[in-house]
């Protein structure tokens, strides 16, 4: 059983984080420091709300009607570590991966579509099963360019970039621009964005092919 984990906030009825209309659950707490975050009150980590699994499922379930064509997603630092000290660090790198994969398979039993929108910098070893039983992954990728992404945000940005070729490899971005030109048509946003994404990624294989080629 999973402990509880402290949660920023939540938003019941958001259009911007997944297909639908979603309940978003917000975790406390995060590592990075980038420049333009627009939510620096989560960056600390003793703040928050307290919230067990089981107690969040029910709040979920009791609004399900609102996301039978939309779903739940899981945002702001819940797969990401921590570096202020060996209690953060624990909450952060151990409990917060587990707390969230324990929620997506409640979640899942209880029928909802699921998302996880991380910055990927927890690495992959501790957050893949969370990525895996999550139906849809947004991948929140500051700069490609190691450098930049630490100028950006205090991190190189290796672990999304580990967790991009993880889903990569799996085909998973194909899968979901395919899914959304099926749903929306070839010129809707997210289908756009999904062949963005796509495109990107072969760049930066290609990029990573070539260095070892050079």
């Amino acid at each position: 059983m999973s402990k509880p984990i402290r949660l920023a906030g939540v938003i019941r009825e958001s259009i911007v984080d997944g297909p639908g209309i979603r309940y978003v659950v917000f975790f406390q707490g995060c590592p990075l420091r980038c420049i333009f975050c627009h939510n620096p009150d989560s960056w600390a980590f003793g703040s928050g709300t307290r919230m067990e699994v089981e107690e969040l499922v029910s709040k979920i379930v009791a609004l399900r009607p609102f996301y039978r064509k939309g779903g739940v997603t899981l945002s702001g630092n819940m797969l990401k570590y921590g570096s202020e000290g060996a209690k953060a660090y624990y909450e952060t790198y151990v409990i917060k991966p587990e707390f969230a994969a324990a929620l997506l398979r409640r979640l899942k039993e209880e029928g909802f579509h699921t998302a996880v929108d991380t910055a990927g910098a927890i690495p992959l070893e501790r957050c893949r099963e969370a990525v895996d039983r999550a139906d849809l992954l947004l991948l929140d990728i500051k700069a490609l360019d190691p450098a930049l992404c630490r100028t950006l945000t205090g991190s190189d940005g290796a672990g999304a970039k580990a967790l991009l070729d993880y889903r990569q490899a799996q085909g998973r971005f194909r899968q979901a621009a395919q899914a959304a030109e099926t749903l929306y048509g070839p010129d809707h946003w997210e289908c756009r964005v999904a062949r963005e994404h796509m495109e990107m990624a072969r760049r930066a294989a290609e990029a990573a092919q070539q260095r070892k080629g050079g």
